[in-house]
């Protein structure tokens, strides 16, 4: 009688490790799993967000393009307005300051220019 439930024990002992084996053994499996579909979770999201940076890299260069563009256009545009007008754009230190001075005299800058 003791040793039959001393057997009972001992079974039920074995059956309670072969559980725990079993038991541990696929929360193991779970784990790898998991970890595997946080890897592809992570890859995907570093993906996304270089692309997104590629793209308002992109964009921000287009812009900065686009504005240097406009501002050289501008100022070749308004160099040859000047030109159009008879005014020469590149003048000199000396020819400004002249001028600025005949204005602020009274006199006009282009009769001053024309006297000499």
């Amino acid at each position: 009688m003791k040793q039959d439930i001393r057997r009972a024990q001992i079974n039920k002992l074995q059956r309670n490790a072969g559980f725990m084996e079993e038991w541990l053994q696929k929360g193991v499996e779970d784990w790898k799993q998991n970890m595997a579909y946080k890897k592809e979770r992570e890859q995907s999201q570093l993906e996304f967000e270089y692309k997104q940076a590629q793209k308002f890299n992109e964009v921000t260069v287009h812009k900065i393009d686009d504005a240097t563009r406009e501002v050289n256009d501008g100022i070749d545009q308004f160099e040859q307005t000047l030109k159009d007008n008879g005014i020469n754009p590149r003048v000199t230190k000396d020819y400004a300051e002249r001028a600025l001075a005949q204005t602020l005299s009274g006199g006009s800058p282009a009769k001053a220019a024309m006297r000499t």
